[in-house]
């Protein structure tokens, strides 16, 4: 072995070494990019959750405001014609009492 051959040797292994060393960089470095996305994702997705909610809890509420409105219309009609109805019967009343 001539020192031509032991400077290539080195000169490989260094490459080797560079290159394993390059490629942990990278496995690291993206891994660290996936998780960050990850969890992005994941506070992305809970924002989306929580307006969700918000959006239900709205719409709730509005339902339950309009079955109230609408019990309210429903009662006072409702007590309207009860006192049509019995302003009709009193007249009807008055005038079969009459001799």
């Amino acid at each position: 072995m001539d020192v031509s051959e032991g400077g290539s040797m080195n000169l490989l292994l260094v490459a080797i070494g560079v290159g394993a060393v390059c490629l942990f960089l990278g496995y690291t470095i993206a891994g660290r990019l996936v998780k960050k996305g990850v969890e992005q994702q994941k506070q992305e997705a809970q924002g989306v959750l929580e307006q969700s909610r918000k959006e239900a809890e709205t719409i709730r509420r509005q339902a339950e405001l309009d079955r109230k409105e609408e019990l309210y219309k429903l009662r006072v009609d409702f007590e309207k014609e009860t006192r049509d109805k019995k302003r009709d019967l009193d007249e009807i009343e008055k005038k079969t009492r009459r001799p």
